[in-house]
């Protein structure tokens, strides 16, 4: 017997490829009449580049946009199916923001997207996902494209 989720966490960032989460999660969240809760985090992906190197408050201010532009689109996608997510911004390290999110949710089930990245990025931040997947107890499903 297949399981069945009641609450999905649909976590997504400022990357071009959440689209995969949001279907999925759609799909799944429709088919089980499950809630939803919608959780965009940012701000992790400037992380590696004010290490080293000063980056101009306009920046920040760009990629907040772009986030709330992809949670506003995300949104609408979600109603337009006939759910009503409840919306989330945070701001921060991803995986522990979609852990505590996933907690107060109550979440049973997690739906996170996949990018590929280069050797040097896997080496200095690591995988959102085996972050999340160590440290919460609900089932984690990662959404890729095609």
């Amino acid at each position: 017997m297949a399981e069945s989720f009641r609450r999905l966490l649909l976590a997504i960032d400022a990357s071009p490829g959440n689209a995969p989460v949001v279907a999925q999660g759609l799909a799944l969240a429709s088919a089980q009449q499950a809630a939803v809760h919608l959780l965009a985090v940012g701000g992790s992906e400037l992380r590696l580049a004010t290490a080293e190197t000063y980056v101009p408050r306009t920046v920040y201010r760009q990629a907040d946009a772009a986030l709330r532009q992809r949670l506003a689109r995300a949104a609408r996608q979600l109603r337009r199916a006939g759910l009503r997510p409840q919306i989330e911004l945070a701001q921060g390290e991803a995986a522990a923001a979609i852990v505590a999110s996933a907690r107060r949710f109550d979440a049973d089930l997690i739906v996170l997207g996949h990018r590929q990245r280069s050797l040097f990025e896997r080496l200095f931040d690591p995988s959102v996902a085996q972050h999340v997947l160590d440290r919460t107890r609900c089932s984690v499903l990662i959404a890729r494209a095609g």
